[in-house]
């Protein structure tokens, strides 16, 4: 994707949303609730999404109704911004085959990339607690705790995330963050390093740079 400039990293962690965070349901989901909380989400996106999106997701589960090929459409979703689309698959394919923790921690992945983290957080939960070393699942908490502001939640799942898997840029990126957010410039500048060496993107560059602005500008062609 696209990213707009922006020249503060700390502008990156939006404010913390009680609202919404208190909203989430204390009680964890268990494996009987994932298909109906998948059909709950559905339901309400059918009823307020944008009507084009709603077409083509009703067309391609007309025409591909298994969760594996639902779950293949998900991604030429993203790729061409249905958004709505990619959500509503993702449920479908949660609906489809409740059991699979894949199209569980998918469809939470996208509910916090597409601003509802507060939907994501009990699907993790759940799946944190039947894969407690997983460093997805922690990745993708630490980003739906993110997308809520809650900085301390963010910075234990970051942090056991790039433990657990030391080769993971996503968290790397995450807990280089949480380390700049919290006054640790050294090690969130090491982070970025090993994030953007892992991944090469221009929104890992964007973050590198806002960082090294007091000092030198990262030689982004050697690290290529």
């Amino acid at each position: 994707a696209d990213y707009p400039e922006f020249g503060d990293n700390k502008k990156l962690v939006p404010k913390k949303d009680m609202a919404k965070i208190v909203a989430i349901p204390k009680k964890p989901l268990t494996k009987s609730d994932v298909a109906a909380y998948a059909t709950t989400l559905y339901n309400k996106l059918l009823v307020k999404g944008n009507a084009e999106d709603i077409a083509l997701a009703k067309k391609i589960i007309a025409q591909s109704p298994t969760p594996y090929d639902i779950s293949r459409a998900v991604i030429l979703c993203m790729m061409q911004g249905h958004q709505q689309a990619a959500m509503l698959l993702s449920m479908k394919a949660v609906m489809a085959e409740p059991t699979n923790p894949v199209w569980q921690n998918n469809m939470a992945a996208l509910l916090t990339q597409y601003s509802y983290p507060e939907n994501a957080v009990p699907l993790l939960r759940k799946l944190y607690l039947e894969f407690p070393d997983n460093s997805t699942v922690l990745n993708n908490l630490a980003y739906a705790w993110l997308g809520l502001g809650e900085t301390d939640s963010v910075r234990f799942f970051a942090g056991i995330s790039i433990r657990n898997n030391p080769l993971n840029p996503d968290a790397k990126l995450c807990g280089g963050l949480m380390d700049e957010l919290f006054g640790d410039p050294k090690k969130a500048g090491d982070e970025y390093t090993e994030s953007f060496e892992d991944h090469i993107n221009p929104f890992t560059k964007q973050i590198m740079k806002n960082h090294d602005n007091a000092n030198k500008e990262t030689d982004f062609e050697k690290i290529k």
